[in-house]
């Protein structure tokens, strides 16, 4: 057995379950923030209001918000994480001894949540970083022409929430008040105007 290799091969799994761990992170905060942002009055109002936001609210409420604050690159990066466990393990298994791709699947691991855990997704750090890339992701789509002004205005929308979120000017009051089924009620019952503050 070729053991320069296997240091190559253990140097990889390092690199790999650190790249890994800020991958894991990134969508932790994403989904944190989403889930705080769904709280929010203007989201709550947007659902059963008349607003041009209405179906997409509507429909992130029911799959989630973390979708509309990811950007494209994150979740290719996403992606790639969840693919590149299988040949990594095939690779070691088909260069070393059956257990060297087993304990590189241990120090991927090890090093991920080593790492996970001196991390703080659900900071304002996290958050300021969330919105910058947002922003990048929004001017990058319309340098290149490729979102409609009906979309800007949704992104303009979502990062605005992310704003007041950091800031502490946001009412999250509401935050147990209405659900997506309670507002289908009452948006039934033909109550549209309705005022979410306790």
């Amino acid at each position: 057995m070729n053991y320069y290799l296997v240091a190559i091969y253990f140097l990889i799994a390092i690199i790999y379950g650190r790249w890994a761990a800020y991958v894991v992170a990134y969508s932790s905060a994403t989904q944190y923030w989403g889930q705080r942002m769904a709280n929010t009055r203007a989201i709550l109002q947007a659902i059963y209001s008349n607003s041009d936001l209405h179906d997409t609210v509507e429909k992130a409420n029911l799959f989630g918000f973390q979708k509309l604050i990811t950007i494209k690159k994150h979740r290719i990066k996403t992606r790639i994480r969840f693919i590149s466990n299988i040949p990594f393990f095939i690779v070691g298994a088909a260069l070393f001894e059956w257990y060297v791709p087993l304990l590189g699947m241990v120090t991927i691991l090890s090093v991920k949540y080593l790492i996970l855990n001196r991390l703080e997704p659900n900071s304002k750090e996290y958050l300021s970083r969330i919105i910058s890339d947002l922003k990048k992701e929004l001017g990058w789509l319309r340098l290149k022409e490729k979102i409609g002004m009906g979309q800007v205005r949704e992104r303009e929308f979502f990062i605005e929430q992310l704003e007041l979120i950091r800031e502490n000017r946001h009412n999250t009051e509401a935050s147990m008040i209405f659900r997506y089924k309670e507002i289908q009620e009452l948006k039934k019952d033909g109550s549209r105007d309705i005022d979410v503050r306790h």
